[in-house]
């Protein structure tokens, strides 16, 4: 307020002063300039009007006393429209929590974005064009070539066995076992829910999908082979859905299915034994890389990979 009061003040001041060095009708122009001081006055009330005033801390010796003024302009909210980008998530719950509760909840998960990094994917798709005259059909169950019509590779990561002239996928590989294993960890925190315990995994497979090709409804385990998690990841880049190749889970609602995308970056996780899924016929060659987790349910008997 004294800030205030002093501007007016020098303003009145300088008014006068300008009036006693004007010319000869001195006084006609000390009106003139008084009334442009009474305009400047009359504008700072309203200006004072329009903003609040903070006080801020107390002067050392003067309990109650202002150490600093500051003018603040009155707030006025603006309209937002905010579309939320993923879905909504407990205050108390992190992200990870989330995830993991879910696909203890209704046995599959799908993550739209894993966040991995871009040169990364950029060299691995330059590994995909020297692999692809290197792949085999996947194997067949009672030679019914009509079952599945894909063609894999499976990577060898543990030395000494492992491939050299591919690093961006075996990178990849290991992020993609960290991030399952880091979720993973979140699944005892489900109270009240049946959670894994992770022993080990599978070699990482990466499966190519011709045009017109297929994968029949099927389990990736029968219980045998101790795997319980499957964990896909895809690699086609500028994917969308008028190119089919969906990921389609059986069973997920009162007998109905979902399909899910194999656009880059994204990853789908469910149980391997319980989940029955089919891979529908892309438009365009379709490239993931699987990985299968072997381990127990809580509560279960511990199963022999072998």
């Amino acid at each position: 307020l004294k800030q205030h009061q002093g501007v007016v003040y020098e303003a009145r001041e300088a008014a006068v002063a300008m009036s006693c060095r004007g010319s000869t009708p001195g006084v006609q122009n000390f009106k003139v300039v008084l009334f442009m001081a009474v305009l400047v006055d009359v504008w700072l009330l309203l200006r004072f009007a329009e903003t609040n005033v903070s006080c801020l801390g107390r002067t050392a010796g003067r309990p109650g006393a202002c150490s600093r003024i500051r003018w603040q302009p009155k707030y006025r909210p603006r309209r937002r429209n905010i579309k939320p980008s993923t879905p909504p998530v407990d205050s108390q719950e992190s992200v990870w929590s989330a995830w993991a509760r879910r696909l203890a909840s209704y046995s599959w998960l799908h993550i739209e974005r894993c966040g991995v990094d871009k040169a990364l994917l950029a060299t691995v798709q330059e590994e995909l064009c020297r692999l692809e005259g290197v792949l085999v059909p996947g194997e067949i169950r009672h030679s019914d070539t009509s079952h599945r019509q894909d063609r894999i590779l499976t990577l060898q990561t543990r030395p000494p066995d492992s491939k050299q002239d591919i690093p961006g996928l075996l990178q990849l590989a290991r992020e993609l076992e960290s991030f399952v294993l880091r979720l993973c960890q979140e699944l005892p925190c489900c109270m009240g829910l049946p959670y894994l315990r992770i022993t080990g995994r599978f070699e990482p497979m990466l499966a190519c999908y011709d045009p017109g090709s297929h994968y029949l409804p099927h389990t990736d385990s029968d219980g045998s082979d101790g795997r319980v998690l499957t964990a896909i990841y895809y690699l086609n880049a500028d994917w969308h859905e008028t190119l089919g190749g969906a990921l389609r889970l059986h069973g997920t609602h009162n007998g109905s299915f979902i399909d899910f995308t194999p656009k880059e970056d994204s990853l789908v996780l469910f149980m391997a034994e319980h989940v029955v899924h089919e891979v529908r016929p892309p438009k365009a060659t379709r490239w993931a890389l699987s990985i299968w987790f072997t381990g127990y349910m809580e509560g279960e008997s511990i199963s022999d990979p072998k």
